[in-house]
């Protein structure tokens, strides 16, 4: 892990060395998360312990997308990042990937502390508005009729 000013709380990506010379379940991943005092947004630090949960599973649901492709896939990965647009999609996909996972109600912990009830500004909050599930989102299930089934949130 390691401390950085960043432009959000917390990356993770596989280690350029890693990425070109080892196979992908034995690639190398850098977690940074931002120390940056003077941040517009959310620092770890300032993270209820439900809500870091959530943020720790979206930053290994990257590493697991990552594991999941090969030296293009992943560069394709850094391209789509690229675009707004692009950024989005990935952001979501990695969003669905946390509740697949079982991890919806801490997603939404994430989610709700960011938008409800952190210091960030209001910048901030519109740049996770535009590219993240909202805590709203969270509960709608995208890939059905959007009627959640099998999933409650426990408060």
């Amino acid at each position: 892990m390691r401390e950085k000013k960043l432009g959000t709380t917390m990356t993770v990506r596989p280690t350029l060395g890693s990425l070109i010379f080892k196979k992908r379940e034995n690639r190398t991943y850098l977690l940074q998360v931002n120390n940056n005092q003077a941040f517009d947004g959310v620092l770890y630090d300032d993270v209820p312990e439900l809500a870091r949960v959530g943020l720790i599973m979206h930053e290994l649901m990257h590493i697991k997308d990552y594991q999941s492709r090969g030296f293009f896939g992943v560069l394709q990965r850094g391209w789509q990042y690229l675009s707004k647009k692009g950024k989005k999609k990935f952001e979501h996909e990695i969003d669905k990937m946390v509740m697949q996972a079982g991890f919806r109600n801490y997603l939404y912990f994430w989610a709700y502390f960011i938008m409800e009830e952190s210091a960030a500004s209001d910048a901030y909050k519109d740049f996770k508005k535009e590219i993240y599930l909202s805590p709203v989102d969270i509960f709608i299930d995208l890939d059905d009729d959007g009627i959640l089934e099998d999933a409650y949130l426990i408060l």
